[in-house]
């Protein structure tokens, strides 16, 4: 069961890689005043540890839906994901005590992680002081698209 949870994590990683294709750079910086004034909230609100509650993943093919599947994680699983959110840009992912750290930004609703060498761009759906959803839909070719949502609770701030 843990091979399968790990897997679905490499999944949910290169389905945040693969989206980058159609990735166009922004510099948050050159962002007009009331775009940093409306990221102000959601990068204040990002910085903390959260971890992982659910996952869902869906893959359609040419339209049809060709499967999906919905995952809960429990914290006390020693395979359990965090993610940790610094006030300097870094994003530490965390699974089976084993840190990794990458740069992050926010910008609008979005989010941008730092992956292989390339911003990868996730949708914030939900952003408050204890809950945390992205999403991201994948163009995989050939007709299929992945889309996943991951479902965060804050561990602390």
């Amino acid at each position: 069961m843990k091979r399968i949870l790990n897997w679905k994590l490499v999944l949910f990683a290169a389905s945040l890689l693969l989206s980058s294709l159609s990735f166009v750079a922004c510099d948050p910086d050159k962002e007009d005043e009331e775009d940093n004034n409306y990221n102000k909230t959601y990068n204040e609100l990002i910085i903390g540890k959260w971890g992982v509650t659910k996952y869902y993943e869906e893959f359609i093919n040419n339209g049809v839906v060709e499967s999906s599947d919905s995952m809960m994680f429990n914290p006390n699983d020693e395979d359990y994901f965090t993610l940790t959110f610094t006030s300097n840009g870094k994003a530490i992912s965390t699974e089976y005590n084993e840190p990794d750290t990458t740069d992050y930004y926010v910008l609008n609703s979005d989010l941008y992680i730092y992956i292989d060498g390339e911003y990868i761009k996730t949708d914030i759906k939900t952003l408050n002081s204890s809950s945390l959803n992205i999403y991201a839909v994948s163009d995989l070719g050939d007709g299929l698209v992945a889309k996943t949502s991951t479902y965060f609770s804050r561990i602390s701030k």
